[in-house]
């Protein structure tokens, strides 16, 4: 059944629309609070009318039945506030788990978004928020409101007494302001600091082994811990300045309450007051001054609190919701960029002053096999990334089937496309969790198949508990080659139409090469569009067309032949010389080795020096 939430075609809520369902609920589910609230305040006066009676009334007349019929009412209005006091506990609870059931989700997907800076922090953001909802620091500000109510009572026993109490309750509201000021821009410093802190130790964390590997662990320690360090002397001045005024609000609180037993001795030798009025005047003094004094108390967390909610709410006005997006027909795999270009994103916000990617526009028919290659820095990668929707271009569009990748909603274009990123990580779970994409309910004999098409099943056969091999974050005990292999297996499961693979072969051996020669053959023979970053000489063998980018352009587009004819020329190298140099090379292959580089290509065979021979390596049949 449906909640008449607005959904994207992946079935997920935008965040937006759960933050303002969560806050709609947290101020219908407020109202009970505040009942109980109001019921509570009320049995509190018990207390302090118990006294008033015993001290005028029971012990003037020496009435055992009076004092018995008091005490079991005062003993029941007690119990009966314990009870109300544990009820308004468990709904906090509940109303915190709702209000987290609500919000969890869009906050994860956003937490993996571009927008969401693929980072945890709205997660953070709402787990602080839903602990403030269950926690005393909420009770106390639902009490607070009832301050005035002990204040009338407290004057209609006592006028004088009122006033007092009415005079302590301002200098203490006074306190919680100052407090407020003071502690502010080091409360939101001390947040910040501590965002980026964790930041960072995630960051490091997900890179442990490179960090060991160059021997960076002790370095990467020392830039973490001055980053906490940072966050924890702001902490420190902040918890500094709350702790001052909290002193001097129990302070206060506790001399205020001694001067109201004083002044009522004094009204009481007086002949204003009676003994009972001074006890119970004490008690419902420091209820009224109890939750201003606990708000002072808890203002860190209050604020803290805050700042995630608001951060929260910020970060869902900045996601744009994919409600309502009608879903699209089944891709067929035409592809069509039309001046893309994109700007990165710097720490600070701002948009980089030059492009990666300018005006790149291309098309590809269902079924066709491009290679994209060119220099380091031409932007391949980020074509790549652009064409998945991992990123958004700053200008320009990318078409599959004529529909802009941002008319996709939700998962739906992920599951049309097998996308083999170029640091191919597995998650944790089994060697079928990976290639079925974590599916809950995988189809065991897809799973099969996209084994078969990426020529990894024999290899996943081999080992120890085949399919059901259980992996650890990051693929171990899987070697780089295997991790590659299985990757591409989870491109080709659930029948892709377009495969974008981001140097498939970087980690293959000689005979995983031949295993994705065989796989890209099968995504032909499927009619399935495939476009192959590579900056192998050998991996054209399997094309059909060239995309070369430099500088983040096109410089051409063209067919495998041409490019072949046009630079692989191995006869005529510019040179006929057939001696062979210091470098084991002759001049002709020294020319073309120049003119594969200026492509970005290598010659496989020739990447760690020349054969034994002096010769090059092997050709690229046009």
């Amino acid at each position: 059944m449906s909640d008449g939430a607005p959904r994207d075609n992946g079935g997920e809520v935008s965040l937006a629309y759960a933050v303002a369902a969560a806050r709609a609920q947290f101020r219908t589910s407020i109202w009970r609070l505040a009942i109980l609230s109001f019921a509570i305040n009320l049995l509190v006066l018990a207390t302090p009318l118990y006294m008033l009676q015993i001290y005028d009334r029971v012990l003037g007349s020496g009435s055992r039945e009076t004092l018995l019929f008091l005490t079991i009412i005062v003993a029941g209005a007690i119990i009966t506030m314990t009870c109300l006091e544990t009820l308004r506990s468990i709904v906090a609870q509940r109303i915190a788990a709702k209000f987290d059931l609500t919000l969890a989700a869009p906050s994860f997907a956003v937490s993996m978004s571009q927008l969401g800076g693929r980072d945890i922090q709205p997660l953070r953001d709402l787990s602080s928020a839903r602990n403030f909802v269950a926690s005393p620091a909420l009770m106390a500000l639902l009490d607070l409101p009832f301050a005035p109510f002990f204040l009338i009572v407290l004057t209609m026993l006592q006028p004088v007494l009122g006033l007092a109490t009415l005079i302590g309750v301002l200098v203490l509201a006074g306190l919680a302001y100052v407090n407020q000021i003071a502690a502010h821009k080091k409360g939101q410093d001390a947040s910040r600091e501590q965002v980026q802190a964790v930041g960072a130790a995630q960051t490091f964390a997900r890179h442990a082994e490179m960090l060991d590997a160059l021997g960076m662990r002790q370095n990467a320690l020392s830039r973490w811990g001055s980053m906490h360090s940072a966050s924890l002397n702001s902490l420190d001045d902040a918890g500094k300045i709350g702790a001052v005024f909290l002193g001097a609000s129990k302070t206060l609180r506790t001399g205020l309450q001694m001067g109201i037993l004083g002044l009522g001795a004094v009204l009481t030798l007086n002949g204003y007051m009676t003994a009972g009025m001074i006890f119970a005047a004490s008690l419902i003094a420091g209820r009224a001054l109890q939750p201003i004094d606990q708000v002072i108390g808890n203002w860190r967390g209050i604020a803290h609190a805050r700042e995630s909610w608001l951060r929260l709410r910020d970060t869902a006005a900045e996601v744009p919701g994919e409600g309502g997006k009608l879903p699209l027909p089944a891709m067929q795999g035409y592809i069509s960029v039309e001046q893309a270009t994109y700007f990165h994103t710097l720490p600070d916000g701002s948009k980089a002053s030059e492009p990666i990617l300018r005006r790149v526009s291309f098309e590809i028919e269902p079924g066709d096999t491009v290679a994209i290659i060119g220099p380091s820095g031409a932007g391949k990668t980020t074509l790549l990334r652009l064409m998945v929707g991992a990123i958004q271009s700053s200008q320009g569009v990318v078409r599959y089937d004529g529909a802009d990748v941002q008319q996709f909603a939700g998962d739906v274009l992920g599951r049309q496309l097998g996308y083999l990123p170029q640091e191919p990580d597995l998650l944790p779970g089994t060697v079928a969790d990976n290639i079925a994409r974590l599916d809950e309910a995988p189809d065991a004999e897809a799973v099969v198949q996209a084994a078969r098409l990426a020529n990894a099943h024999d290899m996943i056969q081999r080992l120890p508990n085949g399919y059901d091999t259980t992996l650890s974050a990051g693929g171990w005990p899987l070697s780089g080659g295997q991790k590659q292999r299985i990757a591409l297996a989870r491109a080709f499961y659930g029948n892709p139409a377009v495969l974008l693979l981001d140097e498939p072969n970087a980690n293959l051996d000689a005979a995983g090469e031949e295993a994705l020669a065989r796989a890209i053959a099968s995504a032909k023979e499927c009619g399935i569009s495939v476009l192959m970053v590579t900056q192998r000489m050998s991996a054209l063998k399997h094309v059909d067309k060239v995309l070369h980018l430099r500088d983040g352009m096109v410089e051409r587009f063209e067919a495998r032949s041409e490019l072949v004819t046009r630079v692989i020329d191995w006869k005529d190298g510019g040179a006929d010389s057939e001696e062979v140099a210091d470098d084991g090379l002759t001049a002709a292959q020294r020319i073309a080795a120049a003119r594969l580089a200026s492509f970005g290509l290598r010659d496989d065979k020739n990447k760690d020096g020349p054969s034994a021979n002096g010769a090059s390596a092997e050709k690229v049949p046009a």
